[in-house]
């Protein structure tokens, strides 16, 4: 008797059964990593064996999930933004035009959030324009400014999720901007959306908190939670803001790791702010320097030089990179893949 209780207490400790309306993922926990046994959705059904399948897999061979067209030709011409007694942005002009991985460096106050809050259009600008596939999307109003925002999706620094909610619903309220508020706020979602909701966890290393309270993750598990509810957005572009300022250095990597998939692997553009130099030069194709809200450098990586880096400051001779950086040991450095780093994390 005790010992078949032992044994039943070791299974459901070494199992965990996600039931999501219909979506039925059991996860089995060995060596640390979390792997899929089966997931039984409508017709789809994996097996468990040597063809196993990941969640990733699943949705995107038999969901058919629509995947984003990433060439995107972005102009910013002119882009200025103003607040009494002062200017935030000073005339801004740049060109995107192919994807690519982009880092916007600078001190505090430079301009480099309320920049990237002038492209999604969560600030007003007071003049200039940014022209995306011939539109000005600073001139659109309504269906068309809401269209232009899911396109952008948008990663904050404090994550913005919502505490009390479970992981898969706040991924889920990705999808809020295409969908009536009512059925949100009831958890009334499509069971393909829950699916690829599940995917983008899983993607993340994430998909066996899905169930957890968003309250209870790390600051690390938070903004991977807020990234996948980024990509439920099937966006075009990627915006994140300071996504690693209130992550300790492993956790930053990981984070760092997975906007570099979204990039290299959705081949989409991602554009995010940073405060430390070696991390730009790492992680970004390209580098772009503000001061006091104008831009100051605009060029490749390997161009990011120490004196470079004085004048993006302003700082004196006595300057060095180190000032600025919180690297991790380059020894230790993991796979940019999401998998490889969510090993890591693990």
């Amino acid at each position: 008797m005790l010992a078949r209780a032992g044994a039943r207490a070791h299974r459901i400790a070494a199992s965990r059964v996600l039931l999501v309306a219909g979506l039925t993922c059991e996860f089995r926990v060995a060596h640390h990593r979390t792997r899929l046994v089966s997931l039984h959705y409508g017709f789809v059904t994996a097996a468990d064996g040597p063809r196993r399948k990941s969640v990733t897999q699943l949705c995107e061979t038999s969901l058919h999930r629509k995947r984003s067209n990433g060439n995107v030709v972005i102009s910013v011409q002119g882009l200025r933004k103003e607040f009494p007694g002062r200017v935030v942005v000073r005339d801004v002009s740049l060109t995107i035009d192919k994807p690519a991985m982009i880092g916007i460096v600078g001190r505090s106050g430079a301009g480099k959030s309320t920049l990237l809050r002038l492209l999604n259009r969560l600030t007003v600008a007071t003049r200039g324009s940014v022209v995306v596939e011939g539109r000005d999307v600073l001139k659109l109003t309504g269906e068309a400014k809401r269209s232009w925002q899911r396109n952008c999706a948008m990663i904050f620094q404090q994550f913005n999720l919502v505490p009390r909610l479970d992981v898969l619903t706040n991924v889920l309220l990705g999808t809020l901007n295409s969908r009536s508020l009512l059925p949100s706020l009831l958890k009334m979602f499509p069971q393909m959306e829950r699916a690829q909701a599940l995917q983008a966890l899983d993607r993340l290393g994430i998909a066996d908190i899905a169930l957890q309270r968003a309250e209870s993750l790390s600051g690390g598990q938070q903004q991977r939670v807020a990234i996948a509810r980024a990509l439920m957005q099937s966006p075009k572009i990627v915006l994140a803001d300071e996504p690693i300022a209130s992550l300790d250095p492993m956790n930053a990597k990981i984070v760092m790791d997975a906007l570099r998939s979204i990039h290299d692997r959705d081949g989409i553009t991602v554009i995010t702010n940073l405060h430390t130099l070696d991390t730009a030069r790492h992680y970004c194709d390209r580098v772009i320097g503000m001061r006091d809200g104008a831009l100051v450098f605009d060029g490749v990586a390997s161009e990011l030089s120490e004196a470079a880096a004085r004048d993006i400051y302003g700082a004196g001779k006595d300057f060095t990179e180190a000032m600025t950086s919180v690297s991790l040991d380059p020894r230790r450095e993991v796979s940019r893949s999401v998998d490889g780093a969510a090993a890591v994390a693990n």
